[in-house]
């Protein structure tokens, strides 16, 4: 899914605007390689284990199955 949050101050005191991309993947092996491609990642058992934003944990829970 797609979120966006926007921020009254970020980096350098100025407002800011992000475009968040979250995945959520069932995998059939532990033998998991992450290549440069990728900013950051998470692994997680349980959404209320993390602090992420509101809106990303709201996109979360509705596709949670």
């Amino acid at each position: 899914g797609v979120t966006e949050t926007m921020f009254e101050t970020g980096p350098f005191g100025i407002p800011v605007h992000t475009i968040n991309f979250t995945y959520e993947l069932s995998i059939s092996s532990t033998d998991i390689k992450i290549d440069n491609l990728h900013s950051d990642f998470i692994w997680m058992n349980k959404i209320e284990d993390l602090e992420l934003n509101i809106e990303i944990v709201n996109l979360l829970k509705s596709i949670k199955k």
